[in-house]
């Protein structure tokens, strides 16, 4: 009707903009009718069809997923905090630009290329020399590089999260257990 009178009478006209408003108050009743019909959760406490019997099963399962996944839980948030409250062992601190290892970086160098100058580029005593400079890097960069990759940012996240998940599902749990009642 509302589209006839648009066709009939243009967009704009009295008895399109009145039919037009008749749809749209169709459609809020219809709205406000869906909204208000009750959930398999209230619906279901007083019917056995197949719909709330699966409804009612998957509500079980849930809340058996949920008891087992707190002890899961307890260990991992008892884990994260060991794991942020303690550096990781066996670490040196990080070297300076300066030194690594203990070593002067600019003067070991220095040395090298003070070698490569006097005696060339493939002569022993320069070869030396910058193998010297390598072995510095390498030794001051091996406890690091086996180290794990876990650091202080990423542990307290990780711990973050836990809690909130933690909430979320004594937050989902507890809706679940006002549900059944």
């Amino acid at each position: 009707a509302a589209e006839k009178a648009t066709a009939d009478f243009g967009a704009e006209s009295p008895e399109a903009k009145s039919a037009w408003e008749a749809v749209e108050e169709q459609n809020a009743v219809g709205d406000v009718a869906i909204a208000s019909k009750p959930g398999l959760d209230v619906e279901c406490d007083t019917s056995d069809d197949a719909a709330c019997i699966d409804y009612n099963a998957q509500i079980a399962e849930l809340q058996q997923l949920i008891a087992s996944s707190k002890p899961a839980l307890e260990t991992m948030k008892a884990q994260l905090s060991t794991l942020a409250a303690a550096p990781l062992a066996g670490l040196a601190p990080a070297a300076t630009a300066e030194t690594k290892g203990g070593v002067d970086v600019e003067a070991l160098t220095a040395a090298a290329e003070k070698a490569t100058a006097d005696f060339g580029a493939e002569s022993p005593e320069a070869k030396m020399a910058w193998e010297a400079v390598e072995d510095m890097y390498d030794s001051a960069n091996a406890a690091t590089a086996s180290a794990p990759g876990l650091d202080e940012a990423c542990l307290t996240d990780a711990v973050e999260k836990c809690a909130a998940f933690e909430t979320a599902m004594a937050a989902l749990e507890e809706s679940i257990a006002k549900s059944a009642a």
